[in-house]
């Protein structure tokens, strides 16, 4: 995988966790 693939997915990733955060602090 490049580099840049890699970066992007800890991107989606932190996003991600941090979209669900609050779901899961009201589920």
């Amino acid at each position: 995988m490049e580099p840049v693939m890699f970066q992007h997915s800890s991107r989606l990733r932190h996003y991600y966790s941090s979209a669900v955060s609050p779901y899961n602090q009201s589920i």
